[in-house]
């Protein structure tokens, strides 16, 4: 997994310019700013990377709650 603020900032500045006030922008994989990097093809299972891939896309649907809240306490 990588952090990738550059997805951020590209919904950020959209928001903005279309007149939204500012906000918070967590990380989030539904927002690409955290997302998977290429695995070695010998690191893992074809069962286990097709796992891991229904795990991200169950997160970015939001069907899949990690029990982390982003806006923090």
């Amino acid at each position: 997994m990588v952090f990738e603020a550059g997805s951020m900032l590209t919904a950020a500045l959209e928001a903005l310019l279309s007149g939204q006030p500012g906000q918070a922008w967590p990380y989030a994989v539904e927002l690409g700013s955290i997302r998977v990097v290429e695995v070695h093809s010998g690191a893992l299972s074809a069962g286990r990377q097709q796992l891991l891939n229904e795990i991200v896309e169950a997160l970015a649907a939001g069907s899949l709650d990690p029990g982390v809240d982003p806006q923090g306490p």
